[in-house]
Parts: structure tokens; C-alpha cells; sequence
């Protein structure tokens, strides 16, 4: 799988974590205000409750009466804290993982684009010598196949020359005959050294 679509992936589904996570959150908060609104109609009927009871008794104090509401009061108030506080360090803890996350794909893809950009630098450094030794190879097959030519010709001059000595009185002409065989023993080994140079240039897929 590639890096851009490994770091899309993973984008998309930290958002649709957060997206639960928020659709979560946005639940629990209903629900705390549901219950906070029944536990504070709970606390307006104790009041209520109480004035009556304290209007029945007046020995009573009416602190004694506004503090039964305020103690059923408090109680939803109290949980609706620690549930909002809960749900915002866990939020807190999920972004905090997410952006770890996040870091660590920039990472691998920061990686990996610089190992494609040097592994793009050698191939291109490679293409470029190989291009340079085909250019090369050309060239040195070329004037490998005029030496040849070269050679085919010298050849034919020494079979002419060979052919002339036998024209002549043997004893004059022996010297020059063994020159004549020497020569054309060399041109024969350069020929094949350069056939065989030939030949594997020719086996590289180069025409010459």
C-alpha cells in the first residue's frame, strides 16, 4: 500500500473515531442534563415540600427547610462535574493519541520519500553510465568493424604478394616469402582478437 494512502486511512479513521467519540459525548451530556433536571425538580418539591412542612411547623427553621433541597441539589450537580471532567480527559487522551499517530505516518513517509528520491538518483545515475558505455560500445564496435575491413584488405594484399612470389626464382624471393608469412600470421590473430571483441558487443544487444 502506498504512504499517501496509508496517512488518508489512517485520517479517516481518526475522524471517525472522533465523530464517535463526540456523538458519545454528546449523549452522556444529554443524558447528565436529563438528570440534573430531574434531580432538580426533585429538589424544587423537597423546597416546596418543606415550606409547607415548615408552615405546619413553625418551631422549624427555615434553614433546616432550604437545606433539604440544596443537599438533593447538590448531588446532580457534583456527578454532572465529574462526568463533563471524565469526558473531556478522555477526549484529551484521544486527540493526544491521534497525533501521535499522525506523527509517526509523517515519519514513515518522510522516510520513504527520501529512499525513493535516492533510490530515483542511482537509477538515473545508472541509466546515465549505461547510456555513456552503450554510446561507448558503439563506438568501439564500429571502429572495430573498420579495422576489420582494414584487415580484409591487407590480407588480400598479402595473398597477391604470395601469389607474385610465385612468379619469381625461389631463391631470391625465399626471404621475403617468410616476412610475407609472418605478416599475415600476425593480421590473423589481430582479426580473431578483434572478432571475438566483436562478437561480444554484438551479444549486448548492440549492432555494429
Amino acid at each position: 500500500m502506498k504512504p499517501r494512502q496509508e496517512t488518508l486511512i489512517l485520517s479517516l479513521s481518526l475522524q471517525l473515531s472522533l465523530s464517535k467519540h463526540s456523538l458519545s459525548i454528546q449523549g452522556t451530556m444529554e443524558w447528565a442534563k436529563n438528570e440534573y433536571t430531574v434531580y432538580e425538580d426533585l429538589a424544587v418539591a423537597k423546597i416546596k415540600e418543606g415550606i409547607l412542612v415548615a408552615a405546619s411547623h413553625p418551631e422549624l427553621s427555615s434553614g433546616m427547610v432550604a437545606g433539604v433541597g440544596l443537599v438533593v441539589l447538590k448531588r446532580p450537580r457534583r456527578f454532572l462535574i465529574r462526568k463533563t471532567r471524565s469526558l473531556f480527559m478522555s477526549e484529551e487522551s484521544l486527540l493526544s493519541d491521534a497525533e501521535a499517530k499522525m506523527s509517526k505516518v509523517r515519519q514513515s513517509v518522510n522516510l520513504v520519500q527520501n529512499e525513493s528520491r535516492k533510490l530515483e538518483e542511482r537509477a538515473l545515475k545508472a541509466e546515465q553510465e549505461m547510456k555513456r558505455g552503450r554510446e561507448a560500445l558503439i563506438k568501439e564496435g564500429r571502429e572495430i568493424r573498420g579495422e576489420l575491413r582494414y584487415i580484409n584488405r591487407i590480407e588480400k594484399e598479402t595473398m597477391g604478394l604470395k601469389e607474385l612470389m610465385r612468379e619469381l626464382p625461389r631463391r631470391e624471393t625465399s626471404r621475403f616469402r617468410s616476412e610475407i608469412s609472418s605478416l599475415a600470421s600476425q593480421l590473423n590473430q589481430e582479426k580473431k582478437a578483434l572478432t571475438s571483441t566483436a562478437s561480444r558487443i554484438i551479444n549486448k544487444g548492440i549492432s555494429i
